[in-house]
């Protein structure tokens, strides 16, 4: 048990003003081996370090009873403003994510809300859906990048790029995702998701709504706009469950359309829990690939060398003008590396366990109903599992290193990394069970990491094939936001003034 001052409220203070924080002092305390309990207010929880649990508890090998849903029911009260009045529907889910049900559940097929979210995310996130969902966006994208008039070959200052690249592959985001309509009956929603997602940290932190308004009244804004299209789509929507379609105007992706088909099945899902339940996958497909995308521009336009050696490989997938060959990009070392090398640096997300039993892992007992916290960035940061370089060449793991995931072919290792001998490297993450966690694990591995991984290439490519940039802001002052800690990816702090023009292709 981590001390605390004050029983009742015992280390919720310490939360709030940092979870970041109080995780590192844990750590310092107790070690890394040593899961912790702590207690915030009524809520007892477990703060779980040890990268060997880590991958036990997001797989829940040999652990009965472990499960995901009170840890994405939190999620949905505290960020996405699901109500108290609905909560006590997806209370009495107590199936599972499973296709099977719980042994002893006696929730209806139809009313399995978490398996229902869930496999239907698995399945319209694969295939030849992702493949259109994907070419959507690049396509939109580069009709965007190619309609910026402001944007000529001499160079012009912008005042932030962080807002920049968010808001333009946000948008690009929202019609592959939710259709063209989203947009021309909400024209201020980009900006207004925007301001939402400044408000995380105050979402997360539980901040009361008297004492926050502004905040709340982003958030209540977005999900009146959800509730809008919701309307609309149903009105004008052509298809019911014909399979065959993969996207239309009015639902966007088919993905959308099937959420909407079995929550209208479902008796105790109110229009407002809809448009939580969409604020949600909004926010799950676009949080963590936009701050990503932006954190990984502002590495190889800061770095000449790397730049160059991106350019080249993005040429490889290049046909015409503007075209990309989307999976051979996809498959680029480096690129790959870059990918898992953002994601491991700046990804911040707790992910989150509980059991309706208690069990026991090593020698240390977890009681039942109690959620167990495990940070990715914890584990991101365990030395012991990943490549930082040689004794000659090191590279900590709390600097960007773009060939961390690089492995070269002959090579010679030593006690700590790896040492080049040829010029031709494989993208790699073997080793890493549990270590490497950007999109969890287990049966609850983000159905979505595939459609984020191939919209920040995707973005990142393009970006850098058409523009030079210049950041304006010393490196030195471009640093993780740590008020996203627990939340996802952490963003840059601060605006990023920047010169931009397009390159003499």
């Amino acid at each position: 048990m981590y001390p605390y001052l004050f029983p009742l409220v015992g280390n919720l203070i310490q939360f709030l003003n940092g979870p970041a924080e109080l995780t590192s002092n844990i750590i310092q305390n107790f070690g890394s081996s040593t899961p912790v309990q702590i207690r915030l207010g009524p809520l007892k929880a477990y703060i779980v370090s040890n990268v060997n649990h880590f991958d036990l508890l997001l797989r829940g090998k040999n652990i009965r009873g472990l499960k995901s849903e009170e840890g994405i029911m939190l999620g949905m009260k505290l960020l996405f403003g699901l109500l108290k009045k609905d909560e006590p529907f997806y209370d009495a889910d107590n199936s599972g994510i499973s296709h099977i049900p719980a042994p002893s559940s006696n929730t209806l097929p139809k009313h399995r809300i978490h398996y229902l979210r869930h496999s239907a995310s698995g399945k319209y996130l694969n295939g030849p859906i992702l493949r259109d969902m994907t070419e959507r966006f690049v396509g939109r994208l580069g009709h965007q990048i190619a309609g910026r008039q402001d944007i000529g070959c001499e160079w012009i200052m912008f005042p932030d790029f962080s807002d920049f690249v968010q808001k333009e592959l946000f948008r690009a985001a929202v019609f592959s995702m939710c259709g063209p309509n989203m947009l021309s009956l909400n024209p201020d929603f980009i900006d207004d998701f925007c301001d939402y997602s400044s408000y995380l940290p105050v979402y997360a932190r539980a901040v009361p709504r008297c004492l926050h308004l502004k905040a709340y009244s982003a958030r209540d804004k977005l999900l009146q706009v959800l509730k809008r299209w919701h309307r609309f789509a149903r009105e004008h929507s052509g298809f019911a469950d014909d399979g065959n379609v993969m996207w239309e105007p009015y639902w966007g992706a088919r993905l959308m359309k099937e959420r909407d088909l079995y929550a209208s099945e479902m008796e105790g899902m109110t229009v407002d829990s809809r448009a939580s339940e969409d604020l949600g996958l909004l926010f799950a497909m676009n949080a963590n690939a936009v701050p990503a995308t932006i954190w990984f521009c502002l590495h190889f336009f800061r770095d000449p060398t790397l730049l160059s050696r991106v350019r080249h490989e993005v040429s490889n997938a290049r046909f015409g003008s503007t075209g990309f060959n989307i999976t051979t990009l996809c498959q680029g070392p480096l690129l790959q590396s870059l990918f898992a090398e953002t994601l491991s640096l700046y990804m911040g997300v707790t992910l989150m366990r509980s059991s309706d039993q208690d069990f026991t892992l090593d020698r240390w007992h977890f009681q039942k109903h109690r959620l167990i916290f495990l940070s990715s960035r914890t584990v991101h940061l365990n030395s012991s599992a990943y490549n930082t370089g040689t004794l000659q060449d090191p590279h900590p793991l709390d600097q960007f290193w773009p060939d961390r995931f690089l492995v070269y072919p002959q090579q010679c290792d030593d006690e700590k990394g790896r040492s080049r001998t040829e010029d031709q490297p494989r993208f790699s993450t073997e080793g890493l069970a549990g270590c490497w966690v950007p999109f969890g694990g287990g049966s609850t591995l983000c159905p979505g990491r595939v459609f984020a991984k191939n919209e920040m290439i995707a973005s990142f490519a393009m970006i850098s094939a058409e523009f030079d940039v210049e950041l304006v802001t010393p490196e030195a002052d471009i640093v993780p936001d740590m008020r996203f800690y627990s939340i996802g990816m952490l963003p840059p702090r601060g605006k990023i003034p920047f010169r931009i023009r397009r390159r003499h292709n």
